[in-house]
């Protein structure tokens, strides 16, 4: 297994438009320790296959605005994991498939709005939002607008599935 290159850097108004990724080792969209991304659109994504740890995965992801994004297949850890994603859009998404922990995972966000959105968790104890604050001492409200959202599962029934998990404002 090839490893991953490591670096620093900080990206701005990034754009990744009109674009499918298949059966990636890791991950479709990733951003390593250190980088900071902000500023930055998905449009139009197709992400699908097995055995990813995560469709996109995103540190230092605030002021993103992603629309028409679509994850599927099996075997995933997390569809989409945003960390600081303060003031990020997410509109019409589909996160479908096997998830061990999560379809979408907000981590340390605020001003974070889901609209027009599916998000399976079809695989038991796991998570379809799992939206987590900072763990420091101090708790601010941290808001999440969920408009026109549905939760749905397959799994056999009696599994503990949770549609939405976690702290703040939801």
């Amino acid at each position: 297994m090839d490893a991953r290159s490591t670096g620093t850097g900080t990206l701005v108004e990034n754009r990744i438009l009109n674009s499918k990724f298949a059966n990636c080792m890791n991950a479709a969209i990733y951003n390593e320790t250190g980088t900071k991304v902000t500023d930055g659109i998905l449009n139009n994504i197709k992400i699908g296959g097995t055995g990813y740890d995560y469709g996109i995965y995103l540190k230092q992801a605030g002021g993103w605005q992603i629309s028409n994004l679509h994850i599927y297949g099996a075997d995933f850890t997390t569809g989409a994991e945003f960390r600081n994603c303060d003031a990020t859009l997410l509109n019409n998404v589909y996160i479908g498939g096997n998830h061990s922990t999560a379809g979408l995972i907000l981590h340390d966000y605020s001003h974070v709005e889901l609209s027009n959105a599916v998000i399976q968790a079809n695989t038991a104890r796991t998570n379809g939002l799992w939206a987590q604050t900072s763990t420091s001492q101090r708790w601010e409200k941290k808001p999440i607008l969920l408009s026109n959202v549905v939760f749905s599962s397959n799994a056999a029934a009696g599994s503990e599935i949770f549609a939405i998990r976690g702290g703040g404002d939801i």
